[in-house]
Protein backbone atom coordinates (compact mmCIF):
# COMPACT_ATOMS: atom_id res chain seq x y z
CA UNK A 1 0.00 0.00 0.00
CA UNK A 2 2.61 2.58 0.60
CA UNK A 3 4.21 1.80 -2.60
CA UNK A 4 0.60 2.40 -4.28
CA UNK A 5 1.08 5.51 -2.26
CA UNK A 6 4.23 6.74 -3.53
CA UNK A 7 3.90 6.18 -6.75
CA UNK A 8 -0.06 8.00 -6.26
CA UNK A 9 1.84 10.99 -5.52
CA UNK A 10 4.62 11.28 -7.68
CA UNK A 11 2.58 10.66 -10.75
CA UNK A 12 -0.05 13.71 -9.55
CA UNK A 13 2.59 15.88 -8.76
CA UNK A 14 4.42 15.14 -11.93
CA UNK A 15 1.44 15.33 -14.30
CA UNK A 16 -0.68 17.96 -12.12
CA UNK A 17 -0.59 22.31 -12.59
CA UNK A 18 1.70 24.08 -10.65
CA UNK A 19 -1.23 25.77 -7.89
CA UNK A 20 -2.02 24.86 -4.56
CA UNK A 21 -5.15 23.13 -4.31
CA UNK A 22 -3.84 19.88 -5.56
CA UNK A 23 -1.27 19.27 -2.83
CA UNK A 24 -4.28 19.12 -0.50
CA UNK A 25 -5.84 15.51 -2.70
CA UNK A 26 -2.43 14.21 -2.30
CA UNK A 27 -2.46 14.61 1.57
CA UNK A 28 -5.60 12.87 1.26
CA UNK A 29 -4.86 10.10 -0.65
CA UNK A 30 -3.85 7.54 2.16
CA UNK A 31 -7.24 8.16 3.78
CA UNK A 32 -8.53 7.05 0.25
CA UNK A 33 -5.71 3.96 -0.09
CA UNK A 34 -7.04 2.50 3.10
CA UNK A 35 -10.75 2.59 2.80
CA UNK A 36 -10.68 1.24 -0.47
CA UNK A 37 -8.16 -1.36 1.22
CA UNK A 38 -11.00 -2.25 3.47
CA UNK A 39 -13.94 -1.79 1.02
CA UNK A 40 -11.87 -4.44 -1.35
CA UNK A 41 -10.95 -6.94 1.43
CA UNK A 42 -14.60 -6.77 2.15
CA UNK A 43 -15.76 -7.70 -1.24
CA UNK A 44 -13.11 -10.14 -1.28
CA UNK A 45 -14.46 -12.28 2.01
CA UNK A 46 -18.42 -11.74 1.42
CA UNK A 47 -17.87 -13.43 -1.93
CA UNK A 48 -18.00 -16.84 -1.66
CA UNK A 49 -15.28 -18.13 -4.71
CA UNK A 50 -12.17 -16.88 -4.97
CA UNK A 51 -12.30 -16.58 -8.49
CA UNK A 52 -15.15 -14.20 -8.81
CA UNK A 53 -14.06 -12.10 -6.03
CA UNK A 54 -11.00 -11.21 -7.62
CA UNK A 55 -12.49 -10.81 -10.70
CA UNK A 56 -14.83 -8.66 -9.57
CA UNK A 57 -12.99 -6.39 -7.33
CA UNK A 58 -10.27 -5.99 -10.63
CA UNK A 59 -13.12 -4.70 -12.52
CA UNK A 60 -14.13 -2.61 -9.96
CA UNK A 61 -10.59 -1.12 -9.72
CA UNK A 62 -10.01 -0.61 -13.64
CA UNK A 63 -13.58 0.94 -13.65
CA UNK A 64 -13.10 3.78 -10.80
CA UNK A 65 -9.06 4.16 -12.46
CA UNK A 66 -10.21 4.86 -15.85
CA UNK A 67 -12.52 6.95 -14.32
CA UNK A 68 -10.26 8.92 -12.67
CA UNK A 69 -7.47 9.03 -15.29
CA UNK A 70 -10.40 10.84 -17.89
CA UNK A 71 -11.07 13.24 -14.98
CA UNK A 72 -7.86 14.16 -13.61
CA UNK A 73 -5.61 13.36 -17.00
CA UNK A 74 -8.10 14.32 -19.83
CA UNK A 75 -11.21 15.91 -18.72
CA UNK A 76 -8.96 19.00 -17.15
CA UNK A 77 -7.55 19.92 -20.87
CA UNK A 78 -10.97 19.91 -21.98
CA UNK A 79 -12.22 22.66 -19.35
CA UNK A 80 -9.74 24.80 -17.52
CA UNK A 81 -11.48 25.24 -14.56
CA UNK A 82 -13.25 21.81 -14.44
CA UNK A 83 -13.96 20.25 -10.97
CA UNK A 84 -13.06 23.42 -8.95
CA UNK A 85 -14.84 25.88 -6.76
CA UNK A 86 -15.76 29.26 -6.66
CA UNK A 87 -13.03 29.92 -3.64
CA UNK A 88 -10.30 27.52 -5.25
CA UNK A 89 -10.40 29.61 -8.65
CA UNK A 90 -10.08 32.61 -6.30
CA UNK A 91 -7.36 30.93 -4.95
CA UNK A 92 -5.97 30.54 -8.32
CA UNK A 93 -5.97 34.15 -8.83
CA UNK A 94 -4.57 35.50 -5.94
CA UNK A 95 -1.80 33.49 -6.70
CA UNK A 96 -1.34 34.32 -10.56
CA UNK A 97 -1.98 38.27 -8.80
CA UNK A 98 1.22 38.01 -6.74
CA UNK A 99 3.43 37.11 -10.05
CA UNK A 100 2.23 39.42 -11.50
CA UNK A 101 1.73 42.05 -8.56
CA UNK A 102 -1.68 43.21 -9.40
CA UNK A 103 -4.46 45.00 -7.03
CA UNK A 104 -7.62 42.72 -7.14
CA UNK A 105 -11.13 43.60 -6.59
CA UNK A 106 -13.41 40.99 -5.98
CA UNK A 107 -16.58 41.62 -6.64
CA UNK A 108 -19.84 39.65 -5.16
CA UNK A 109 -23.33 39.82 -5.32
CA UNK A 110 -24.82 39.04 -1.82
CA UNK A 111 -27.52 36.21 -3.33
CA UNK A 112 -24.22 34.62 -4.47
CA UNK A 113 -23.56 31.07 -2.18
CA UNK A 114 -19.79 32.12 -1.89
CA UNK A 115 -20.53 35.74 -0.47
CA UNK A 116 -21.49 33.70 2.73
CA UNK A 117 -17.87 32.05 2.75
CA UNK A 118 -15.97 35.50 1.99
CA UNK A 119 -14.88 35.84 5.80
CA UNK A 120 -12.43 32.58 5.22
CA UNK A 121 -10.37 34.19 2.11
CA UNK A 122 -7.92 36.08 4.79
CA UNK A 123 -7.11 32.96 6.62
CA UNK A 124 -6.89 31.11 3.70
CA UNK A 125 -4.69 33.61 2.03
CA UNK A 126 -2.76 33.27 4.61
CA UNK A 127 -2.52 29.42 4.67
CA UNK A 128 -1.07 30.03 1.04
CA UNK A 129 1.15 32.56 1.61
CA UNK A 130 -0.52 35.46 -0.16
CA UNK A 131 -0.38 38.15 2.43
CA UNK A 132 1.16 40.79 0.55
CA UNK A 133 -1.52 40.08 -2.41
CA UNK A 134 -3.59 43.65 -2.12
CA UNK A 135 -7.56 42.62 -2.66
CA UNK A 136 -10.65 43.85 -1.99
CA UNK A 137 -14.22 41.81 -1.79
CA UNK A 138 -17.23 44.68 -2.94
CA UNK A 139 -20.63 44.20 -3.24
CA UNK A 140 -21.83 45.81 -7.29
CA UNK A 141 -23.52 48.59 -6.13
CA UNK A 142 -20.34 49.57 -4.54
CA UNK A 143 -17.92 49.46 -7.89
CA UNK A 144 -17.31 53.09 -8.99
CA UNK A 145 -14.97 54.57 -11.41
CA UNK A 146 -12.68 55.31 -8.47
CA UNK A 147 -12.20 51.72 -7.74
CA UNK A 148 -11.42 50.86 -11.49
CA UNK A 149 -7.41 50.41 -11.51
CA UNK A 150 -7.65 46.44 -10.34
CA UNK A 151 -8.27 43.91 -12.04
CA UNK A 152 -11.50 42.94 -11.42
CA UNK A 153 -12.55 39.25 -10.57
CA UNK A 154 -16.33 38.55 -10.51
CA UNK A 155 -18.16 34.95 -11.29
CA UNK A 156 -20.14 34.18 -14.47
CA UNK A 157 -23.56 33.35 -12.70
CA UNK A 158 -23.33 36.45 -10.70
CA UNK A 159 -26.26 38.49 -12.78
CA UNK A 160 -26.12 41.78 -10.50
CA UNK A 161 -22.44 41.93 -11.04
CA UNK A 162 -22.78 41.78 -14.75
CA UNK A 163 -25.95 44.42 -14.92
CA UNK A 164 -23.67 46.82 -13.23
CA UNK A 165 -20.40 46.39 -15.38
CA UNK A 166 -22.59 47.14 -18.30
CA UNK A 167 -23.87 50.21 -16.59
CA UNK A 168 -20.14 50.99 -15.74
CA UNK A 169 -18.42 52.57 -18.86
CA UNK A 170 -14.98 54.03 -17.10
CA UNK A 171 -13.41 50.27 -16.28
CA UNK A 172 -10.32 50.27 -17.62
CA UNK A 173 -8.66 47.15 -16.12
CA UNK A 174 -8.05 44.07 -17.18
CA UNK A 175 -11.88 41.45 -15.74
CA UNK A 176 -11.78 37.79 -15.29
CA UNK A 177 -14.80 36.22 -15.14
CA UNK A 178 -14.78 33.00 -13.18
CA UNK A 179 -16.87 30.11 -13.62
CA UNK A 180 -16.63 27.26 -11.29
CA UNK A 181 -18.06 24.17 -11.67
CA UNK A 182 -18.77 22.71 -8.37
CA UNK A 183 -21.84 24.40 -7.70
CA UNK A 184 -20.45 24.87 -3.73
CA UNK A 185 -18.24 27.81 -2.63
Amino acid sequence: MLLSYIFVVVFIGSTSPDWSPITRGIFLLPYGFTFAGIGLNLLRENIPNNVTSFVFCWIIILIIATLNVYQSQIGVFVDENAGYTGMALLIRSLEQAKRDHKNILIVISPSMNISKYTWALPYMTQAYNLDEVSYRIIQPNELHCSKANSTLLFFKEDNETKNRLKQIDCIKQTSTMLSPRIPFF
